[in-house]
């Protein structure tokens, strides 16, 4: 599945962004298996898709809080883990005014000044 060109608008972004901007929020368990594995992510308990409306919570975006929760170890905290949780504003309004012109997902979503 090739899903064509990314956007400019839309390249680059950081996890936190991405979080900010997204509709669906799952909750899931990522684990990094020992380096002797070879580093690889694992993914714990079972996820599950039913088709549903979403939430009137969700027609305002970015929201206006993000329930993360990072375990790293001491030898692997560094400076560029940090990166990850930068959110720069006009990024995230410029993202999300794309998605609302190009995609029927968020044609109907407000952009809170408020929440930027």
């Amino acid at each position: 599945m090739d899903p064509g060109a990314v956007p400019e608008s839309l390249q680059n972004l950081t996890t936190m962004e991405q979080m900010l901007i997204a509709r669906v929020a799952p909750v899931m368990s990522v684990m990094r298996l020992p380096e002797y594995s070879g580093g690889q992510w694992r993914f714990k308990g079972h996820v599950v898709c039913f088709p549903q409306d979403i939430p009137p919570v969700v027609s305002v975006l970015p929201r206006v809080s993000v329930d993360v929760l990072v375990l790293r170890s001491q030898q692997s905290a560094n400076a560029d883990a940090v990166r990850e949780f930068r959110v720069r504003r006009q990024t995230v309004h410029n993202a999300l005014l794309w998605l609302m012109e190009h995609s029927r997902y968020y044609w109907d979503i407000t952009v809170s000044v408020e929440n930027l």
